[in-house]
């Protein structure tokens, strides 16, 4: 199983614009992640995962319409099950499934023994998470689905 990466020209500068006006997303200045590597941006997954206090995302339109773009990929590619990796990536997912109706799923691949909350085997599974530096997370999600038979 291949993956693909969808970059900010697949989401759309209105994407990224909003992430920077809203403080979901730091450019212009060198970060040094979890990871030990160094990036030019770093997404803010405490700014899209804030709720309001009666329990709602603040951010809860523009999640839905992120989630209808990762949704409609989903459809485009025949997915049947979006992956979302904990926490944003769940969070997307989330959204993705109630804009989109494709059934979603989680996964923390860091986990002591990582699998999803949901059977993904025999299905085609798009996974979703916030960003993408090095690509392990998401290597080690395909990883987990093609070892269990998705």
């Amino acid at each position: 199983m291949g993956f693909r990466v969808l970059d900010q020209s697949d989401i759309g500068s209105s994407i990224f614009g909003y992430l920077q006006r809203n403080g979901g997303i730091y450019t212009g200045s060198i970060v040094v992640l979890k990871s030990r590597k160094i990036s030019n941006f770093y997404v803010n997954a405490r700014v899209l995962n804030a709720k309001n206090p009666d329990g709602g995302y603040v951010h809860g339109d523009f999640l839905l319409d992120v989630g209808e773009i990762i949704g409609q990929h989903a459809r485009e590619v025949g997915a049947d099950m979006l992956l979302g990796i904990v926490t944003t990536g769940a969070t997307l997912a989330q959204f993705a499934e109630m804009a989109s109706g494709v059934e979603a799923c989680y996964l923390n691949p860091h986990d002591d023994n990582p699998v999803p909350d949901a059977d993904v085997v025999g299905r085609k599974v798009l996974v979703v998470d916030d960003t993408t530096t090095t690509g392990g997370s998401i290597r080690d999600a395909v990883t987990i689905c093609e070892a269990i038979g998705s």
